[in-house]
């Protein structure tokens, strides 16, 4: 970007770390031509699992100082929101952290779209969520603990008619030679509604922060249809980031600086591989 540009750019955000960079607060246009929603999300191969982390690391490794104190950040500021949430002020800090997740995952989003777009990418770009849909991201937050919490009345509803109301108050002992069973199978039923959950979540962001004409609700069906469709892609990434997981936390945990920062990449390049590209 010319440099006469990229002052003015400057020159608009005007040191708030709130304000999306680079851009005028508001409602992002109407997309349209390569950047326009397909009318139906794309149905992909297992491969293509692989090739959103590829991908995902080609959008970052050129600002990789950057997009490593993006991660730096995010993981201090969600561990703030689960101090706040867990020790000083309970109620407010989980409902925080709850609103608040589509916002700060909305922000690398538009990250990913300007160097995309040959634009750089700031640190600032982390809190452009601020200003840009907010509330309708913020409503991707009410939907997310709406349907957390009916998955987990459902499922402790589940679990007390395996294991028996009374035995509830006994759960903790297993020693009498009874069925560890009964207590796995709800985690493992858990896991398979809130994983699906947790990515239609990450998946609606850049849906509604690059999209402005689509509202919280409608992105959120929009990438429930699209993981759906790409149900095997995304279990291979899964195990992929699995293995992933585990190198980074053989250096003390500090892989992570580049896990986080490349599972947002990786989002991204998902979002446009099923939703964008035409096949």
């Amino acid at each position: 970007m010319p440099h006469d540009s990229s002052r003015n750019n400057m020159e608009q955000w005007g040191g708030n770390p709130f304000a999306a960079p680079g851009t005028e607060v508001g409602e992002p246009p109407r997309e349209a031509g390569e950047n326009a929603l397909l009318p139906e999300p794309n149905r992909l191969s297992a491969g293509a699992g692989v090739a959103w982390i590829r991908e995902g690391w080609d959008l970052m490794q050129v600002s990789m100082g950057t997009w490593i104190g993006i991660g730096f950040a995010w993981i201090c500021i969600y561990t703030l929101l689960n101090l706040l949430g867990n020790v000083l002020i309970p109620n407010i800090g989980v409902l925080a952290q709850i609103l608040l997740t589509p916002v700060f995952i909305a922000g690398p989003m538009l990250a990913c779209r300007a160097k995309e777009r040959d634009d750089d990418v700031r640190f600032e770009h982390l809190f452009a969520g601020f200003s840009n849909r907010t509330g309708t991201l913020m409503l991707l937050g009410v939907f997310y603990s709406l349907a957390f919490l009916f998955i987990a009345a459902i499922l402790g509803v589940s679990f007390a008619l395996l294991v028996g109301f009374g035995n509830l108050p006994n759960l903790p002992n297993l020693r009498a030679g009874g069925s560890i069973i009964p207590y796995l199978l709800p985690i493992l039923l858990a896991s398979l509604f809130i994983i699906p959950l947790v990515l239609v979540v990450w998946l609606s962001t850049p849906l509604v922060a690059l999209h402005g004409e689509l509202t919280a609700w409608k992105a959120f069906k929009l990438a429930a249809r699209g993981l759906l469709r790409n149900l095997l892609p995304f279990t291979v990434n899964g195990i992929a980031y699995t293995g992933l997981f585990i190198l980074a936390l053989i250096p003390l945990g500090l892989g992570f600086l580049i896990v986080i920062p490349l599972i947002f990449c990786t989002c991204y390049a998902a979002y446009r591989d099923i939703f964008v590209r035409s096949r």
